[in-house]
């Protein structure tokens, strides 16, 4: 519990140094909130052990290089069902000739469905997580490959693979 507790303190630290790196020169450009696409996505988690898919929507950006892109995935697997609606947050850094690295995260609103064999009534719980992502976003295709870090009450690590179709 106390490793959690520093690996959110330091996110946290991380996140308010990047953001006011970001909105340092934030008024010279604008922010440019609009729907951009959907996509799917689909990968593994560890802790609990399972596969999982989802769609997301490509909402813009809330500040410059700031994005919001909500997305909900559904899990299975570890004896366990996880349904996960996620309003993630990024911010991107260009990479020459490749596309976009990326960092961020937020909460995660969770109901977990445990399915126990030997008891007469399975189990359900709401959560709500918080985690922390990193990613690389291709130009030369719309492909994204994700990395997610559970902090609190969420799956210890999730693999992501996603494409977006473009509006």
């Amino acid at each position: 519990m106390k490793t959690r507790m520093m690996t959110l303190a330091a996110f946290v630290l991380i996140t308010l140094a990047l953001s006011t790196l970001a909105f340092a020169d934030a008024s010279a450009r604008k922010a440019d909130l609009e729907y951009r696409g959907w996509g799917v996505r689909g990968g593994m988690s560890s802790s609990p052990d399972q596969f999982f898919l989802g769609g997301h929507v490509d909402l813009g950006q809330l500040a410059p290089d700031w994005h919001f892109i909500p997305n909900a995935d559904i899990g299975f697997g570890d004896h366990v069902t996880i349904f996960s609606i996620n309003p993630d947050v990024t911010y991107h850094w260009p990479v020459q000739d490749v596309g976009s690295v990326y960092a961020g995260g937020l909460f995660a609103l969770q109901w977990w469905h445990w399915d126990n064999h030997h008891a007469r009534s399975d189990d359900s719980e709401s959560k709500l997580g918080l985690h922390g992502l990193a990613g690389l976003s291709l130009d030369s295709a719309p492909v994204f490959f994700e990395l997610n870090v559970g902090l609190l009450d969420a799956p210890d690590v999730k693999f992501a693979v996603g494409y977006t179709f473009p509006k």
